[in-house]
């Protein structure tokens, strides 16, 4: 009787730890992700300017972002880029997205958007916080450089925006 209670008390652990790991997995991972195709880009419509408007390359990083000294938007749906590091929230169909606008190190933004198919395609919707509003490179082969990966100085590091510009009142330090 002693054998088969220690038996008993011994096997019972083993089973539930060789179980139980495997429960708490699944109920953990939820719903199971699996990609049904290659990543495509979505598209955004309207705008500021978007890399693939007119043939930006390393060789001419800014071509096509100033026209006659002014920055251009864009002027229909193009592929979105340069949108960086999204923050979207919403649910289904419907979401609201913030991103990063950063043509290189000629601008930076924040840009809101909306999309009504799930991120498939998105509408522009406003611009905030432009670093360099209204500021053109010097040609189509250089950008202007000014930008040096401080990012927004005026959020994080509790600096004051100038309201009128949008801009940092205090210039970015590290």
């Amino acid at each position: 009787m002693k054998n088969r209670v220690l038996s008993l008390a011994v096997s019972f652990p083993i089973v539930a730890m060789l179980t139980l790991p495997a429960l708490s997995a699944r109920a953990q991972s939820g719903e199971i992700w699996k990609a049904e195709s290659i990543p495509a880009q979505s598209p955004i419509t309207g705008g500021p300017w978007t890399l693939e408007q007119t043939g930006s390359s390393n060789a001419a990083p800014s071509a096509g972002y100033c026209v006659g000294g002014v920055p251009q938007l864009n002027p229909g749906t193009e592929r979105m880029a340069p949108y960086y590091f999204p923050f979207v929230t919403g649910s289904g169909s419907k979401l609201h997205g913030i991103f990063d606008y950063r043509p290189r190190t000629s601008n930076e933004a924040v840009v809101a958007a909306s999309s009504k198919d799930g991120g498939l395609t998105w509408q522009f919707e406003q611009e905030v916080l432009e670093l360099n509003k209204g500021v053109c490179p010097a040609s189509d082969l250089v950008d202007i450089g000014n930008d040096a990966g401080l990012g927004h100085c005026g959020w994080a590091g509790g600096s004051p925006i100038d309201a009128a510009s949008g801009r940092s009142a205090e210039p970015c330090t590290r």
